[in-house]
């Protein structure tokens, strides 16, 4: 039985172990995510470089996990997909999810109609202040 185009490979334990490979998998798992919410959210790639301030082909070869953003761009991601973003990095594994917020109307969405959400970092905050 044919199985397609599709072809399974192993990968080798020292090429697991290379720092290039690791940040692939990184970029990869972070493109996936960005790929899943934006088709969650039913927009385009189009709309979601204007949210970001990105170009199409930027978005493109993000979500294709050619590229590996900083901070700064990560937030932008974030409110653009009207989500919180979740990553884990264990020596081995990265994992990268999109949040959703409340649920908003796709007007509020398009519009950025909705409330904004408070997203700011507190180390080590007393929940009595």
């Amino acid at each position: 039985m044919s199985r397609g185009y599709h072809t399974s490979r192993t990968i080798p334990e020292e090429h697991r172990a290379d720092p290039a490979y690791v940040e692939a998998g990184a970029a990869i798992a972070l493109g996936q995510a960005v790929y899943d919410r934006r088709t969650a959210l039913g927009i385009s790639q189009a709309l979601l470089a204007e949210r970001t301030g990105l170009t199409m082909e930027e978005i493109d070869r993000l979500e294709g996990g050619g590229t590996a953003p900083a901070l700064p761009l990560l937030r932008a991601l974030a409110k653009a997909l009207d989500a919180a973003l979740d990553v884990s990095i264990d020596t081995e594994e990265t994992r990268v999810s999109f949040v959703p917020h409340a649920y908003r109307t796709p007007f509020e969405l398009l519009v950025g109609l909705a409330d904004t959400r408070n997203c700011t970092w507190r180390p080590h905050s007393d929940p009595g202040q």
